[in-house]
């Protein structure tokens, strides 16, 4: 039982230091340049990927990897990531990042938004997270969140 309470601590505690108050560049439903200044931010480049009807910008850091996902319209709708630690949330959430903070619950090992205009779903322990964050009301037709990897 304690472990799994240090293991909990140690999960929260690395989403709060991603949290941080830093500059942010609006990524989540901001426009494909905002994946530009995401990689920069992150000392890393972005490379576009077509994954079917999906368009994804792949970006690679320290042994993390992360996905952010474009509608036709031009806007990041979701960013799914894993790997190593958790990436700076506050860059990639941008202004979404209040919406974040005040959804927030968390169990064992598992961190949940679940609000009208911001979803998450992030797991796993320290050094080996994933995570999916997306806009629901952006979501294109016929995409589900299981289709974005």
């Amino acid at each position: 039982m304690m472990r799994h309470s240090k293991h909990t601590l140690a999960i929260l505690s690395g989403l709060l230091c991603c949290l941080a108050a830093v500059p942010a560049a609006a990524s989540l439903g901001g426009d494909p340049s905002s994946v530009v200044a995401d990689a920069q931010a992150f000392g890393a480049m972005s490379v576009q990927q077509q994954a079917g009807t999906l368009q994804r910008y792949e970006i690679r850091t320290a042994g993390s990897v992360i996905h952010e996902y474009v509608d036709a319209t031009g806007v990041v709708y979701a960013i799914v990531f894993s790997g190593g630690p958790t990436p700076n949330l506050d860059q990639l959430l941008g202004t979404h990042l209040a919406a974040f903070r005040a959804g927030l619950r968390h169990d064992l090992r598992t961190a949940i938004v679940n609000t009208p205009t911001l979803q998450a779903q992030i797991h796993g322990r320290p050094g080996a997270i994933s995570g999916v964050i997306w806009l629901p009301a952006q979501l294109p037709p016929g995409i589900s969140t299981g289709a974005l990897q």
